[in-house]
């Protein structure tokens, strides 16, 4: 398991092979990538009832295809921030 993950496995919301985070916690994997030089690729979000889980592809958003070294941090934090009372967790996707 990756040094992040393992970081932050105690607050995340697992579902199959999946980690997710809720926001407050989102912003903390975000700024660890940011002093470990993790660039965010991106980021997806879900909405948890119960046993189910639903991606919201709407409220999603890819770094990837950005032509681009850098991390991408500030525009993820702003990103969380903007959906922090939505109900969403949310995948972020680093490397």
């Amino acid at each position: 398991m990756d040094v992040l993950k393992a970081e932050f496995l105690n607050v995340a919301v697992t579902h199959l092979d999946m980690i997710m985070y809720h926001p407050e916690d989102a912003l903390r994997v975000i700024n660890r990538c940011r002093e470990l030089n993790r660039k965010i690729l991106g980021i997806d979000a879900f909405i948890v009832d119960g046993e189910k889980i639903q991606p919201s592809l709407e409220h999603s958003i890819d770094f990837s295809i950005k032509k681009s070294d850098k991390g991408f941090w500030s525009e993820a934090e702003e990103f969380i921030r903007q959906y922090m009372n939505e109900g969403f967790v949310f995948e972020i996707v680093y490397k």
